[in-house]
């Protein structure tokens, strides 16, 4: 399964086509470039390990020569080097910018570029961009609460009582029982709900699926709006039963154990402490009360931990609502969701219409909360470690991904669903960042740059490495790298190569051996069930990952004016700006001074794009 896959990237800087010879100038405040060279010597320019990074890191210098790049697109990006976000006063004022140009044309040279207020056809408006941000129509639920799970066992812990439960201890249509659900679209109220088993399936090794319909939302005859039929549970069974050994073996097991009200796991399995034993449980039942509302449908489904806490009186946190035992959640409507019509139509019946076949959204959502439960797993119970919320969605985000053809799917993708909305706004929040308030942005960012990490170093590997190690967070995702190529990179180096990645357009970084999205390194995986998981090839600037502004279509990351930038430079963000197109073979660029130490300016150089349709 392990493949060493790494970063192509040039040893010298593909520009122009002759060598020539290189001449810095320090002690000037300016520095100039002749043609072609060898970064790793000059780490003025560079603070990438790996051979060349296809780009001049400014530093503290104020001006740049450039020779033999006549004809080329000149591109460069503000980087926030800090943990903590820094106002740019909205024009990037505090920002670096170009101040002064030589040999330049300047002009929008059939580039859109993000202007101030105004729209005149290949100029867009910041207003009219950051106002189409949506209100996610699928929210994702965030566990508010982090449960420490102490090393040693519970001092309460229960002596194994009588036989084992074993998924032949249940029956279809016939076994019931009672499940604490969320009454509010925070999931922070909770109630008893009747459910009533309506879907099972049997693996291997005595591993098994129970799916428990809430009778409220149960129907004998059609599955549509927020009820399900039998056959929809069963399907669900089925589906999950299907990928859930392959799954594991990519991100390693979830606890089979439950956690005491001393914060201490038991010592016997849950086969004998948990009323459902070992089996997994998905409960389907209208998530929040909210199918027509008024607020439309919301979440599709969650994993909460609190369900890994025995049943105690002992509690005064959520977890005296536990189900305890390993439970995921699912949205009724969902279920029934098209998603060629979209949550943009005003009639329900329309958008969540059944068609007797549980939904792409739901399944995917459901191996999507499945690594949220294998992770609370291997780094909260294993590791003692709180990963963040970037890092957690990141990796649930590479589970779809690595399992959309798996799984058949047609309609969903990860990537379709994420990278237009990280083209479109990447700018609003940090590479390694996560906002409550813009949370849609947070998740297209975390799944870009994990994407782009597992496509580069390592594929599948990749994601198990990052699953499994005793680290979280950039920590984790630089150990997983190293195990998979035995190269050791720093979080900064990593940020900008991808932000390399995310400035030089398809062909010219794939013919020039570039960093990229777009790579054939990383090997499809025939998991021990026979199930095959692989990374596509992803062209971040394919129109299938186009955004619209005002019914016009651009391709890949916005692209900011010179005199534009973000109102603030998120922790770890980052902004690209376009400087011009280069009319002569040498060219000069003159910064304004650095104000702020955690800035850094990146130039980079490539050949001619259009970035709209």
């Amino acid at each position: 399964m392990k493949k060493t896959a790494l970063v192509k990237s040039a040893a010298i800087l593909v520009v122009v086509a002759i060598t020539l010879s290189c001449k810095l100038f320090f002690g000037s405040g300016s520095s100039e470039y002749t043609g072609y060279f060898d970064v790793n010597n000059i780490s003025f320019h560079t603070d990438l390990a790996d051979s060349s990074s296809g780009y001049f890191n400014l530093g503290n210098e104020n001006t740049i020569t450039l020779s033999g790049v006549k004809g080329k697109t000149i591109l460069y990006v503000n980087f926030n080097n800090s943990g903590n976000e820094f106002s740019t006063g909205g024009t990037s004022l505090s920002c670096r910018k170009l101040t002064k140009v030589s040999g330049l044309d300047t002009s929008k040279n059939n580039l859109a570029i993000l202007a101030g207020s105004s729209s005149d056809g290949v100029t867009m408006s910041r207003s009219a961009l950051e106002e189409s941000i949506p209100e996610p129509a699928i929210k994702n639920f965030v566990i508010p609460e982090t449960f420490v799970v102490l090393p040693g066992t519970s001092v309460s812990d229960r002596a194994a009582e009588g036989q084992a439960k074993t998924i032949s201890d249940f029956t279809v249509n016939k076994s019931r029982k009672q499940i604490y659900v969320d009454t509010n679209r925070k999931i922070s109220t909770f109630g008893i709900k009747d459910a009533t088993l309506r879907g099972m399936a049997s693996g291997a090794n005595g591993s098994g699926v129970l799916v428990w319909v809430i009778n409220d939302n149960y129907s004998d005859s059609t599955s549509s709006g927020n009820k399900v039929t039998g056959t929809i549970a069963q399907q669900v069974a089925e589906k999950f039963i299907d990928q859930y050994a392959s799954e594991r073996q990519v991100l390693g097991s979830e606890s089979d154990r439950l956690i005491g009200a001393d914060s201490r796991l038991e010592s016997n399995s849950m086969e004998y402490t948990s009323d459902t034993g070992k089996l997994v449980n998905i409960v389907i039942y209208d998530i929040a009360g909210d199918y027509n509302s008024g607020n439309r449908c919301g979440i599709v489904g969650y994993f909460y931990s609190k369900d890994y806490y025995q049943k105690s009186s002992l509690y005064t946190n959520v977890a005296k609502y536990s189900n305890a035992g390993k439970y995921f959640y699912l949205d009724s409507a969902f279920c029934n969701y098209d998603p060629q019509i979209g949550l943009d139509e005003s009639d329900d019946t329309k958008v969540f219409p059944g068609t007797g076949n549980v939904s792409e959204t739901a399944i995917s959502t459901l191996f999507h909360e499945f690594q949220h439960m294998i992770n609370f797993n291997q780094k909260n119970i294993k590791s003692g470690a709180s990963p963040a919320t970037w890092y957690n969605e990141m990796l649930s985000m590479l589970s779809e991904d690595m399992m959309k053809n798996a799984l058949g799917f047609t309609s969903s993708s990860v990537y379709k669903d994420r990278l237009p909305l990280f083209n479109n706004y990447y700018y609003m929040s940090g590479i390694d960042e996560y906002i409550t308030s813009n949370s849609v942005v947070s998740y297209s960012t975390a799944y870009a740059f994990g994407s782009w990490c597992a496509r580069n170093f390592g594929g599948l590997e990749f994601i198990t490495q990052v699953s499994t190690n005793s680290y979280v967070n950039m920590e984790s995702i630089i150990q997983a790298i190293k195990s998979c190529t035995g190269k050791t990179y720093t979080d900064r180096q990593l940020f900008k190569m991808f932000i390399q990645a995310c400035v030089f357009r398809e062909p010219f970084a794939s013919n020039n051996g570039f960093s990229t999205f777009n790579t054939n390194e990383t090997p499809s995986l025939t998991t021990n069930e026979g199930k095959v998981y692989t990374l596509n090839k992803i062209n971040l600037f394919d129109p299938d990952f186009a955004f619209t502004v005002n019914n016009k279509k651009y391709t890949g990351p916005v692209i900011f004016s010179n005199e534009v930038g973000p109102r603030t430079m998120r922790p770890h963000g980052f902004a690209i700006h376009y400087a011009g197109k280069a009319t002569s073979d040498t060219i000069t660029l003159t910064f304004s001074t650095k104000i702020n130490p955690s800035e850094d300016v990146m130039i980079y150089i490539q050949d001619s794009f259009k970035n709209y349709q």
